[in-house]
């Protein structure tokens, strides 16, 4: 008893060490970062993130939890009603493996949105508008800096919800299928196609082909035209074994097990609401991702220069489009497809959408290669000149006013002496022949060199001084 005791506090010191160095090397990198934050002043900042991940990241994690337990309760009562089993199932392990995977799976998502999506969602929700639209999608600029990122990453984990979720009903069904095993199979009698005749004491099948002129087999034996044989069971001669002849007579009608179609497609049946729905939910949020998409050809590096050319809005903007409706109809065909058992209704318009997307990417190129860049200038000119506006606009020079100062030669002595803090910070040597210099007396030859010299002010004896800047590398 005593050994057993120490047996057991033996493991229960194990399992502390254990969980003790995994909270450490978990929480190495909140303590790190809380004492580096902590370091510069900005434990705020810190707190912010904590904070914002816990009040985003509990309650998802616990409506997801609810809402799985609640789908896993569906999943039951369906797989229950519906399928026929001899079996009962231990109704408590059910209950704790629903409640662990609705658990896990919420786990799982909920700290990826946390970790993830924190600094979006405060963008998104503090956003303010610039005041300006973009003429493509007359949206304000705003969107694009406080919204656009925080939408599409939202989008993209609600698909990967899906995803999750589709794993998960597999794997509640494969223990539903352990814990209540379905009465899928039946036993049928054989029908053979050989006709009459019978099975040898191997096993093999011999027709029989006097049956249909009524004399089966003429050796000697009794019970068939006054010979010696057992013509009930198929003209067996004298030297016979009955225990052989019943097990022919088995063999020739033998049992087998066939799959019960009826009970198979009641099983598929139980999921097929929850796979529409998990599907619909998926190609609607495929449609949303590529009507997402096309805000990004404003960030577009296709044409001459950064932003939305000829070919992304002649092209590529109608791609997506094509494929926001082709996602919609896939969500109505796989609804289709899944009621009705129709395999080529689910798979048809994802074939389209495969076709459609080559066929956009390889138009794309082609008319950017062979229709824009011949002829660059005319087809590009509205997008550079969009490009030129808001580029002023983003450095604060669209509002500046343009003056001409004709050359004169009427400079003073007295216009040199009020202004010789410009005069002596004239430029008068070029920053290569520097970089020379710099290399010829300062390196140190196959260990320190110059790569690069930039012109800089400082204070130098108390006057604002040009001054050249290089690092020795």
């Amino acid at each position: 008893m005593e050994k057993k005791k120490k047996r057991i506090g033996l493991r229960a010191a194990i399992v502390i060490a254990v969980v003790a160095i995994a909270l450490f090397l978990a929480l190495i990198n909140f303590i790190t970062d809380i004492l580096w934050f902590g370091e510069l002043g900005y434990i705020a900042v810190f707190l912010t993130q904590l904070k914002t991940e816990l009040l985003v990241g509990v309650p998802l994690f616990i409506f997801l939890t609810l809402v799985g337990e609640f789908y896993l309760s569906m999943l039951r009562k369906g797989y229950f009603k519906k399928v026929e089993s001899a079996e009962k199932p231990n109704m408590k392990t059910l209950a704790i493996a629903s409640w662990a995977l609705s658990g896990v799976a919420a786990l799982l998502i909920s700290f990826y949105i946390a970790g993830n999506l924190w600094f979006e969602m405060l963008k998104y929700a503090n956003s303010t508008d610039f005041g300006i639209a973009e003429p493509l999608f007359n949206l304000d600029v705003a969107f694009y800096i406080f919204k656009l990122q925080f939408i599409q990453e939202l989008n993209e984990m609600i698909i990967g919800i899906v995803v999750v979720y589709a794993i998960v009903t597999l794997i509640y069904y494969l223990i539903l299928l352990s814990l209540r095993t379905p009465q899928m199979f039946e036993e049928r009698e054989e029908q053979e196609e050989e006709g009459p005749g019978f099975y040898d004491e191997y096993g093999n099948f011999h027709p029989d082909h006097n049956a249909n002129s009524g004399e089966r087999y003429s050796g000697s034996g009794f019970g068939g035209n006054g010979g010696s044989g057992f013509g009930a069971f198929g003209g067996f001669g004298m030297n016979f074994d009955p225990s052989k002849i019943f097990k022919r007579e088995a063999q020739g009608k033998k049992p087998k097990k066939q799959f019960d179609d009826d009970n198979f497609m009641q099983l598929i049946s139980i999921a097929s609401k929850q796979l529409i729905t998990l599907g619909v939910i998926f190609f609607l949020m495929v449609g949303a991702n590529f009507f997402l998409k096309q805000y990004d050809l404003l960030y577009s590096g296709t044409g001459v220069l950064y932003g939305a050319g000829y070919t992304d809005i002649k092209v590529t903007l109608l791609m997506y489009r094509v494929l926001i409706v082709l996602s919609v109809l896939g969500a109505i065909f796989f609804a289709i497809g899944i009621t009705k058992r129709k395999l080529r209704q689910i798979l048809i318009i994802p074939a389209l959408m495969v076709i459609v997307g080559a066929a956009g990417y390889g138009a794309g190129i082609i008319v950017q290669n062979f229709v824009v860049s011949p002829n660059e200038i005319t087809l590009e000119s509205p997008y550079l000149e969009r490009n030129i506006a808001f580029t002023k606009y983003a450095y604060g020079l669209d509002d500046v006013s343009v003056r001409d100062f004709p050359a004169r030669n009427s400079l003073t002595l007295e216009d040199i002496e009020n202004n010789s803090e410009t005069i002596s910070n004239i430029r008068i040597n070029d920053y290569e022949p520097v970089e020379t210099f710099y290399n010829q007396t300062q390196a140190i030859r196959q260990y320190y060199t110059f790569r690069d010299v930039d012109v800089d002010r400082y204070m130098v004896n108390g006057e604002y001084t040009q001054t050249y800047t290089s690092t020795r590398e």
